[in-house]
């Protein structure tokens, strides 16, 4: 069955507002004319197959076969038609044969249908799994830092791509992850358009760091020659340097005032002073001043490297362990230098020089780090492309080892779909091909043991019923076509009014529906009533009711969904209208409206949107518009109003009207029926004016016995009906 159609910029139909949206199994089209209804009929007919995206089918799609005005043209363009072959009626075995075999065929329609469908579920379930895996893996793309990101150039725009790229990544089983931030510092560098080598770091000369602070005359009191006589005085004083600095300044100027006391001093006394500091005191006191100067030469260096550390950073190189063992360094030997500068000062003074190994070694090891960084860096810059791609494909690793607990998920559920889709193709093909070999046989034995006959004999009994006694269906061309014969022999396609072409072309496209139907066709009849006169228009209205009624059959039906179109409002109420026995469930009602510019179809879903049904058959009761359908009129009245007001019972009406008007009232009912329900010959249509007003006035006289007869004289106004004196001369006779 067909679910929905879009006819959206069709003929004239614009982008909105231009389908047929939640179909059933029969789907009534109303529209005036040139809104759009054989636009769709033809869409129907010639473009459903060229362009199915338009017609979206619940279940398997099935033949469409289209009654429009390209139809009833094409049937007169040659002198004769393609015969509709049906099965005789004493081909019963066949018949049963045949039978058996659509029950086979639609049987395995369904299994085919059922696998599709749990083949469509597994699709279903296999595409979530993928989207799900598709949007972990778009998530870890996201996470990644923009230099990082260049490790998957080719795929960064589309999930799809990104997905597939971490699939085929297979990851070495030693691998082990890098550390965010290292790995980060490597896609800056392999960002690089290209690297340029760095000089490595000259570690300090802490060699001659240890040996200045091993010096033991930094602990020891450094003292003169106790042979001279000032030697005591020195001591007493306990300050040989500021007695040292003091003969300095003596000898500065010329030898002869004290530079302290500013006295004059004896030639002796400076000689025994200056002979106090011998040879061995101005040694150990060059000694130290080697020491303290590489001391400091050594602290210079490492000043030095401190600025230079900054320019590393920049580079990529972390330098955070060695900055801070330089703080630890730093303390440490400035301590060391201010006690030696002391020393220097008095060297009769002892002070401490600490052992600083221990920051040594632990800034010797961060600058020895920090130089293996600079060496593999220098060897990626000689090699860059080789470390490009290893820096790349580590981050690429590193993001499948994160998405691989998922990826397993995803690739099991794969295997699985393929595995499951792998056999339920093979089982939708292996029912297709059953199809087509029952097809096949089934089309075999009707070729062999159907006939033409049944159904010229069918139409020819309705035409000759509907008094179209002038033309007939024969066969021709040895029984394989049909042609339109007048009484006296001659071919008639060419003379046959447009009634008579209207009538027998539907009733040859029902006959054609009916030899397909063991295809279980869509059928799609567009306004089948043109030219056609009131009496042949109820029974074609008859022939669509029945045939809707067909539709609605599901399990039994032979046409699986119908739509009927119509501009006329009389046929759309004759074919829609509720009467006991005939069900409108199951169906869907549309109306095409035309704008300014295009068409636009409004869905109105169970619901019948042509609502003034009722005031037109009161319309139909003015003089004016009075005809031989106005029995069928005042039938619809009484059983549409009177249902409407909780029944209406015919025989307790009758008595409660008065004795002399109830053989009248009793032939109004029968008139009605038998003017609405069986067709009439051309002595039936002969009813004269009078004649209806009379069962008019009796007809009021029935809603005036049910207590309704304001409603009676309210429609009688409201639709300009004119009763008066009919009804006067009536109901005073009866009375």
């Amino acid at each position: 069955m067909i679910s929905r159609i879009n006819v959206s910029c069709l003929g004239p139909y614009g982008s909105d507002n231009a389908s047929l949206d939640s179909l059933k199994s029969v789907n009534y089209i109303f529209g005036s004319n040139g809104s759009g209804k054989t636009t769709i009929s033809e869409y129907m007919r010639t473009g459903i197959t060229d362009d199915a995206s338009r017609v979206e089918w619940e279940g398997p799609s099935r033949p469409v076969l289209v009654y429009n005005q390209h139809y009833v043209n094409g049937i007169f363009q040659n002198s004769s038609v393609p015969g509709v072959f049906t099965l005789g009626e004493d081909n019963i075995d066949i018949k049963h044969s045949v039978n058996v075999l659509g029950q086979d065929i639609i049987n395995l329609e369904k299994q085919k249908e059922n696998y599709e469908g749990v083949l469509n579920r597994k699709e279903s379930e296999y595409k979530d799994s993928a989207n799900a895996f598709k949007e972990k893996c778009w998530k870890e793309l996201r996470a990644l830092s923009a230099t990082q990101k260049k490790a998957f150039q080719g795929c960064l725009s589309r999930k799809e791509a990104f997905c597939q790229r971490i699939l085929s990544i297979e990851v070495p089983k030693n691998f082990k992850l890098t550390e965010y931030d290292e790995l980060e510092s490597l896609a800056r560098k392999a960002s690089q358009p290209s690297l340029q080598t760095i000089a490595l770091i000259d570690l300090p000369d802490f060699e001659s760091l240890e040996l200045a602070e091993s010096c033991e005359d930094f602990s020891r009191p450094v003292v003169g020659s106790d042979d001279v006589n000032t030697a005591r005085l020195i001591h007493e004083l306990n300050n040989a340097g500021w007695v040292e600095k003091g003969l300095y300044y003596f000898r500065l100027k010329g030898g002869s005032t004290c530079p302290f006391c500013q006295q004059t001093t004896s030639e002796a006394l400076a000689n025994s002073i200056e002979s106090y500091f011998d040879e061995d005191y101005r040694r150990t006191k060059r000694l130290l001043m080697d020491a303290v100067s590489a001391y400091e030469s050594v602290l210079d260096e490492v000043h030095r490297l401190r600025e230079k550390l900054p320019a590393y950073r920049n580079q990529g190189f972390d330098i955070d362990q060695a900055s801070d063992n330089l703080i630890d360094f730093d303390a440490l030997t400035t301590a060391n230098l201010d006690r030696m500068n002391a020393k220097l000062n008095d060297l009769g003074s002892s002070v401490i020089v600490e052992d600083t190994i221990d920051v040594r070694d632990n800034l010797a090891a961060a600058l020895k780090k920090m130089n293996e960084q600079i060496a593999a860096h220098n060897e990626r810059a000689l090699h860059f492309s080789e470390f490009k791609e290893d820096v790349f494909t580590r981050i690429q690793w590193q993001c499948a080892v994160r998405l691989a607990a998922d990826k397993k998920l995803f690739l099991k559920n794969e295997a699985a779909y393929k595995k499951a889709k792998e056999g339920l193709e093979s089982k939708v093909f292996n029912c297709s091909d059953a199809i087509e070999r029952k097809n096949a046989e089934r089309e075999e034995l009707m070729s062999r043991l159907t006939s033409s006959k049944p159904t010229i004999e069918h139409i020819n009994r309705i035409l000759k019923d509907l008094c179209f006694d002038n033309f007939s269906l024969d066969e021709a061309n040895d029984g394989k076509d049909y042609a339109f014969i007048r009484q006296g022999g001659e071919r008639a396609n060419e003379t046959l009014s447009e009634g008579e072409k209207t009538i027998v072309t539907f009733l040859y496209f029902l006959s054609y529906v009916k030899s397909r139907s063991l295809e279980y066709p869509v059928v799609f009849i567009d306004d089948p009533i043109s030219s056609l006169d009131s009496n042949v228009l109820y029974f074609v209205s008859s022939l669509v009711r029945d045939l809707a009624s067909e539709a609605r059959q599901k399990a039994n039906s032979e046409v699986s969904q119908l739509f009927i179109s119509t501009h006329n409002a009389s046929f759309h109420h004759e074919i829609t209208y509720p009467s006991s026995g005939y069900s409108l469930s199951d169906s869907a009602f549309f109306v095409i409206r035309k704008t300014a510019t295009n068409s636009a179809i409004e869905a109105f879903g169970p619901d019948n949107p042509v609502s003034t049904g009722y005031e037109a058959l009161w319309q139909e009761l003015r003089e004016e518009n009075r005809s031989t359908s106005v029995r069928n009129s005042i039938r619809r009245i009484l059983e549409t109003y009177f249902n409407f007001v909780n029944g209406l019972n015919l025989e307790e009406t009758i008595a409660k009207l008065p004795p002399s008007d109830r053989p009248l009232g009793r032939s109004l009912l029968l008139w009605t029926h038998s003017g609405s329900h069986l067709l009439t010959d051309d002595a039936e249509c002969t009813d004269s004016g009078d004649y209806l007003l009379h069962y008019l006035n009796v007809m009021r006289c029935i809603f005036e016995a049910n207590n309704q007869a304001a409603h009676f004289d309210y429609m009688l106004k409201r639709c300009g009906i004119a009763l008066e004196s009919a009804a006067t001369g009536l109901l005073s006779d009866s009375e």
